[in-house]
């Protein structure tokens, strides 16, 4: 297939060809006499990597059903499946990058444009007492990116104030009464390492985070159910 043929998808072909230009570097300064080898192959290299921003499947690898189909760009081998089969596959994966393809190119989802709904109490399970009515959009801040779920609180006789249950989640709310952003224990422990052994600043931390979720607009990633940006003093 001719280049020029493969869907138009400018940040994911962005990021590729900077891989590579890093790869090309490394490997004439490390291993000269491995650069010949290497440009023999590159033609291939690239092909196989822009191969993988087309779909070529209409069906579900999981069910086999036919419709729209879905890939997580953080699963392993990023299988096509649809939204029904991605849903469940994620249930415990909140924190998973999900694109779509439209039919051109894998453009980004959200799991909660998906419909995907994060349960307080009960060990992420629904509580029976819990309604519609007991949900709240909450940013979620973690290592691969800043999200947004819909989160449904535990409604049980005398349950546990809103901090208390995310906590329970694996969550560290940034306020004690109506939390609307929390942050994930695997984010403050690498934040922790960050600023140790690289110096990393709050900020320039947080802008790393922003461009992990949207590279090409960092500015327009919310970091609330108001979009209100995360200032560091």
């Amino acid at each position: 297939m001719e280049l020029h043929k493969y869907p138009k998808n400018p940040e994911r072909c962005f990021s590729i060809f900077f891989i590579i230009l890093h790869i090309n570097i490394w490997i004439v300064q490390t291993y000269p006499q491995a650069l010949t080898s290497w440009l023999e192959l590159r033609n291939q290299y690239l092909n196989i990597l822009l191969q993988q921003e087309a779909s070529s499947h209409t069906h579900c690898h999981i069910c086999n059903i036919q419709g729209d189909l879905y890939r997580c760009k953080d699963c392993f081998g990023s299988p096509l499946c649809c939204k029904e089969c991605l849903l469940h596959s994620h249930t415990h994966h909140p924190f998973h990058r999900i694109q779509k393809w439209n039919g051109q190119f894998f453009e980004s989802v959200t799991l909660l444009q998906l419909g995907y709904l994060l349960h307080a109490g009960h060990g992420s399970h629904a509580c029976q007492h819990s309604s519609p009515d007991n949900e709240t959009i909450i940013c979620i801040v973690d290592v691969l990116g800043v999200f947004q779920h819909k989160l449904r609180w535990c409604c049980c006789q005398e349950p546990e104030p809103a901090y208390a249950q995310l906590l329970r989640l694996g969550l560290y709310p940034a306020s004690i009464e109506q939390p609307e952003t929390s942050f994930t224990f695997s984010l403050l422990d690498y934040f922790h390492i960050d600023s140790v052994e690289c110096k990393t600043s709050a900020n320039n931390f947080y802008n790393k985070l922003r461009r992990f979720t949207n590279s090409l607009f960092p500015d327009s990633v919310p970091v609330s159910q108001f979009s209100v940006p995360l200032t560091f003093d």
